[in-house]
Order: C-alpha cells, then sequence, then structure tokens
C-alpha cells in the first residue's frame, strides 16, 4: 500500500512536471510569434510615410492604372511630368490636338478622349496651385473609362500639388 501510495505520488509529479513543461512551452511559442508580428509591423512600409521621388510616384500611378504612360504637359506643349518614352511628342501633339477639340466643341472641363497619328489618348485640364493651364495626358493600350480617367486626373492633380508645396 505504502508503495502504491509512493508511485501514485511520482506518477502525479511527473504529470506536473509535464503539464509544466507543456504550458512554458506554448507561453515561449506566444511570445515568439508575438514577437515576429511586431517586427514585421515595425518595418518600413514602401506605401507608409516613406518619401519617394515624383518620378516613382507617377510610376506607381502608371502602374496602379495600367497605363502606357501619363504626362502632364502646359497646354502650350511643354513636359512638366512624364512617364512616356516620347513626353515632347505627346506633349506638343496632345495639347494642340486638345486646344482644337475645346475650341471646337466648347468643352470646359472633363475628360477628352483624342486620336493621333502616335495612338489615343484620354486629356484632361488640370487645376494645380490656382493655374488652369496644365493638362493631363493618359495612354492605355486597353483603353480608359471616363470615371477612371477622372479619378487618375484628380490623383495626378494631388500628385502635382504636394510636388510643389513640398518645394
Amino acid at each position: 500500500m505504502i508503495l502504491y501510495d509512493r508511485l501514485s505520488d511520482l506518477i502525479s509529479l511527473k504529470g506536473i512536471d509535464i503539464l509544466i513543461v507543456l504550458l512554458s512551452l506554448l507561453l515561449f511559442l506566444l511570445l515568439y510569434r508575438a514577437n515576429q508580428k511586431n517586427k514585421r509591423t515595425s518595418q518600413v512600409q514602401p506605401d507608409a510615410e516613406t518619401p519617394i521621388s515624383w518620378k516613382e510616384q507617377l510610376e506607381k500611378l502608371v502602374r496602379r492604372y495600367n497605363l502606357e504612360s501619363l504626362t502632364i504637359a502646359t497646354r502650350d506643349g511643354f513636359v512638366v511630368l512624364s512617364s512616356s518614352p516620347s513626353p515632347e511628342a505627346d506633349a506638343a501633339s496632345f495639347s494642340s490636338l486638345y486646344t482644337c477639340v475645346v475650341e471646337d466643341k466648347g468643352i470646359k472641363e472633363g475628360v477628352v478622349p483624342i486620336a493621333s497619328e502616335s495612338g489615343v489618348a484620354w486629356v484632361a485640364p488640370m487645376q494645380v496651385g490656382g493655374m488652369d493651364e496644365t493638362l493631363c495626358v493618359m495612354r492605355s493600350e486597353a483603353g480608359i473609362r471616363e470615371r477612371v480617367a477622372l479619378r487618375i486626373k484628380n490623383e495626378t492633380e494631388r500628385l502635382i500639388e504636394t510636388i510643389f508645396t513640398a518645394s
């Protein structure tokens, strides 16, 4: 009987030891996982407050909307910013065609699709810093819906505003 009591005490003690080891292991795993999660969230995210160049911001916009190119130009054809391989040609041809279309049709605002020898683009007037002499020229092989083109124009206006207010 005494042997049985001692044996049951040893078995229950071992059970407690095993339980303590398992709880310790579980606690360690939970703390380790929480630490790894904190490391991931503390790493710098590229879309967070990280300053990137205007060229990178423009390229990000082009990729987001699957555009062929995006050019910001003055109404008289000078390039302000562009992701196009031929920005001068885009600015010159589409700004002059836009001016002709606007004068012929009496369009004041909105996005206008324009076809030229070099392709089709959506052109929209932009209001940046109180100036209304800039145009947003959006080119896409897949085409662009008008409301998406307006969204691109608005994002481009915000981009230009941040560039000129930061400098």
